[in-house]
C-alpha cells in the first residue's frame, strides 16, 4: 500500500452496499430565479410500488454540505408518464445546490438512492435574475474546482513534527457506541459511519458454553435476527480517518490522533447523547505501506489479587450492596466514584474525586456559622501569606465551616483520617488543583489561579520530583474510598 492507498481504501468504504439498480433523475431547469418553483423529473420502473417519494437537496462548496430542502409527496405522473416532484426556492440563498438523496418508501419499506452512487450527481443554481444563468458545464466546473482545491488541502496532512527526521502516516481510529448517519469533515481529518456494528456472537457463545458446562439445563440460544438487530443498535461502528499525519514517529502520530478523537467523543456526549469508545487504531506508513494495529490503553483498574487474602469478603460485599440498595444518595456517591475510576484524563480525575468529597460534605449540612476546629478541638484562623488575618480590632479572624475547602477538611477530620497539618496541606493542594481543572481545564494551568496558587505550585513540584501524578492523586483517591466505605457500613 503506497501513496494514496489510504484514500483509495476509504473510497471503497463509501462504496459499500451500492445498489445495482439505478434511478434516472433530471431537473426541468438548472437555473432558477429565487422564489421560482423547481421541478425534479424521476424515472424508475418500480416507483409505482411505493407510496411516497422524497428528494433531499443540499448546499455545496462547503466542507460539510447540509440539508436545505426536503421535498416530497405521493408519486405524480406528468403527461409523458414520468414522475415529478416540485420544490420551492424562497428560502434558498443565491448559490449552487445538489440533489443528494432520493427516497422511495412505503409504511414497511424504504429504498434510498444516493448521488454519485445510484444516480449521476445533479446540480442547479439559484440566481437573482435570468441574466445570471450559467450552463451546467460551468456549474460542474465550479463544483470541481472547489472540491479539488479543498481536497488538496484536506489530504496535504497535519504536520506535528519538530525536526527534519519525520515520516507520513495514515491513521484510522475505530470507535464504537456512537450511531452516526452523516459523515463530518474537520481540519484535515473526518469521521465516517461504516453502517456496520460489532456483533455480540461472543456473548451468546459464552452463555451457551456456561449453560453446557455449569448447569444441568438443556438449553442453548441461537444468534438470531433479533439478537443481530440489537447488536447493531448497541454497537454501531464509525471510523475517524486521518489521511496524513507528519511526525517523527508512529507513536507520536497515534497519540496525536487519539487525543483528537478523545475530544471528538466528548463532543458526541452533547450532539448524540452518547460517549463512544475507541477500540482500535490502525496506522499505515505511507512510505513503505506497512501497517500496524494499536490497542487503546485498556487495563483492568480493579484489584488483581483475589480471594480472602485480597480483601474479597462476601460479607462486606453484601453489606455494601444492601446499603446502596436502600439509600439512593449513597448509590449516587458510589456512581461518582465509578465515573472517577473510569475517567481516562488524569487531570479530570482530580476534579472528579474532589467532587465526591465536596458532595458528601455538603450533605452533612454543617452550620455555616460554626467555627472550624482542628483535630484537637482548637479554633482555626484565616491566614494570608502564612500569617493569621486580623480584623479591624486586631482580633484573629476564625475560619468557619462555610467554604468548599473547609467542609471537606471537616468531613475528613470527622472520619479520623490524618491530623490537622497533614489534612490541611492535602485539602489545600487538592482544592487548588480542582480549581485549575474547573476553571482552566488542566492542572498545568495552575499559574492562572487568583487564589491558592501557592498550594497548586507545591502540588505540581511534588509530582515533578516524584515523576508521578500518584504522589498527590493517590492520597485523594484513598481518602475518598475510606470515607465511602465508612459511610456505607456505619452511617
Amino acid at each position: 500500500m503506497r501513496g494514496d492507498s489510504c484514500l483509495t481504501y476509504l473510497m471503497s468504504i463509501s462504496k459499500k452496499n451500492i445498489l445495482t439498480n439505478m434511478i434516472d433523475l433530471s431537473l426541468e431547469k438548472i437555473s432558477l430565479v429565487k422564489g421560482e418553483e423547481g421541478k425534479i423529473i424521476i424515472s424508475y420502473d418500480d416507483i409505482k410500488l411505493y407510496t411516497n417519494i422524497d428528494v433531499m437537496i443540499f448546499d455545496t462548496k462547503v466542507p460539510n454540505p447540509s440539508l436545505k430542502i426536503w421535498a416530497g409527496g405521493a408519486p405524480q405522473k406528468n403527461e409523458v408518464g414520468l414522475y415529478e416532484i416540485t420544490f420551492l426556492t424562497n428560502q434558498l440563498s443565491i448559490g449552487i445546490y445538489e440533489l443528494k438523496l432520493v427516497r422511495l418508501s412505503t409504511i414497511s419499506d424504504i429504498l434510498n438512492f444516493v448521488a454519485g452512487k445510484n444516480f449521476i450527481r445533479t446540480f442547479f443554481e439559484i440566481i437573482t435574475t435570468e441574466k445570471e444563468a450559467t450552463s451546467i458545464q460551468e456549474i460542474k466546473k465550479s463544483i470541481n474546482n472547489f472540491e479539488e482545491s479543498y481536497n488538496s488541502i484536506f489530504y496535504s496532512g497535519i504536520d506535528i513534527s519538530v525536526n527534519d527526521n519525520k515520516n507520513a502516516y495514515c491513521l484510522f481510529v475505530l470507535i464504537k457506541g456512537v450511531l452516526l448517519g452523516n459523515p463530518c469533515k474537520f481540519d484535515k481529518f473526518e469521521i465516517i459511519s461504516l453502517n456496520q456494528s460489532l456483533e455480540s456472537k461472543d456473548e451468546i457463545n459464552f452463555i451457551n458454553l456456561f449453560l453446557k458446562e455449569h448447569t444441568k439445563a438443556n438449553l442453548q440460544f441461537e444468534y438470531d435476527q433479533d439478537a443481530a438487530l440489537k447488536s447493531h443498535i448497541l454497537n454501531p461502528v464509525s471510523v475517524v480517518h486521518f489521511p496524513k499525519i507528519i511526525s517523527e514517529s508512529i507513536e507520536t502520530a497515534v497519540n496525536f490522533a487519539a487525543n483528537k478523537v478523545r475530544i471528538l467523543l466528548q463532543s458526541f456526549t452533547l450532539t448524540r447523547n452518547a460517549s463512544g469508545e475507541v477500540f482500535s487504531i490502525i496506522s499505515i506508513d505511507m512510505k513503505n505501506g506497512k501497517g500496524s494495529r494499536h490497542e487503546p490503553r485498556k487495563t483492568y483498574i480493579g484489584n488483581l489479587a483475589t480471594g480472602d487474602i485480597a480483601g474479597e469478603r462476601a460479607e462486606t460485599l453484601v453489606e455494601y450492596f444492601n446499603s446502596l440498595d436502600k439509600d439512593p444518595f449513597k448509590s449516587f456517591l458510589v456512581s461518582l466514584h465509578k465515573e472517577a475510576l473510569n475517567e481516562k484524563n488524569i487531570h479530570f480525575k482530580f476534579f472528579r474525586y474532589w467532587n465526591i468529597l465536596e458532595t458528601l460534605a455538603e450533605s452533612k449540612n454543617y452550620n455555616s456559622n460554626d467555627k472550624l476546629l482542628d483535630y484537637e478541638g482548637k479554633i482555626m484562623y484565616q491566614k494570608e501569606n502564612g500569617e493569621i488575618k486580623l480584623d479591624k480590632k486586631k482580633i484573629p479572624i476564625p475560619e468557619k465551616i462555610n467554604k468548599s475547602r473547609n467542609i471537606v477538611f471537616n468531613l475528613i477530620k470527622e472520619h479520623g483520617i490524618g491530623n490537622t497539618e497533614e489534612t490541611l496541606d492535602k485539602v489545600n493542594m487538592w482544592f487548588s488543583l480542582r480549581n485549575a481543572v474547573a476553571h482552566f481545564g488542566s492542572i498545568q494551568n495552575w499559574y492562572k489561579l487568583d487564589r491558592g496558587k501557592e498550594h497548586a505550585k507545591k502540588a505540581i513540584e511534588i509530582m515533578e520530583q516524584t515523576n508521578s501524578y500518584d504522589s498527590i492523586l493517590s492520597p485523594l483517591k484513598n481518602d475518598v474510598v475510606r470515607i465511602l466505605e465508612r459511610e456505607l457500613l456505619f452511617s
